[in-house]
């Protein structure tokens, strides 16, 4: 069933969603678990909420996680929670951490081109770092963190969009 939509929220909204810390639920965990990047993927757990929260939206999955684990990422997201996102965006960049940096070059290099800019198309980011949510507002992208969508997800209708 479709979740039913937040009336300021339009269905065309392309979510920009945020991998660790956001999707994933136990990022704090992971970080002190001894063993491989892969391994640690492998332990990985999502927040169910938000996943069903999200249906019935284009969702692009935005991470700074590198590219080559992009596959195994997407195995493990299909695995637990029986979806994936409409686009995901892994970091081609080994040497670049910084997810201001890395999801500006996803918004002018992939999503703007593909869905259109901010000011006719809606957006939506769901996002875990300050700089980072700064950087999609300065395009006039509302972000927000996940504990923001835990009652549903927020209203554009201050963007007046």
């Amino acid at each position: 069933a479709m979740s039913v939509q937040p009336a300021g929220l339009p269905g065309n909204t392309v979510i920009l969603l945020d991998l660790n810390y956001t999707l994933v639920a136990n990022s704090e965990l992971k970080r002190r678990q001894a063993g491989s990047y892969a391994e640690k993927i492998g332990a990985e757990t999502y927040r169910a909420w938000l996943v069903e929260m999200m249906r019935g939206y284009t969702v692009a999955l935005c991470t700074v996680r590198h590219v080559r684990y992009e596959a195994q990422t997407l195995e493990r997201l299909l695995l637990q929670t029986g979806w994936r996102p409409d686009m995901a965006l892994f970091n081609p960049d080994p040497n670049e951490h910084r997810g201001e940096v890395v999801k500006r070059a996803y918004l002018q290099d992939q999503l703007f081109p593909r869905f259109g800019f901010p000011d006719a198309q809606p957006y939506l980011a769901i996002e875990s770092a300050t700089a980072t949510r700064a950087m999609y507002e300065s395009f006039g992208i509302l972000a927000v963190r996940q504990e923001a969508c835990r009652a549903g997800l927020p209203s554009l209708a201050r963007r007046g969009i």
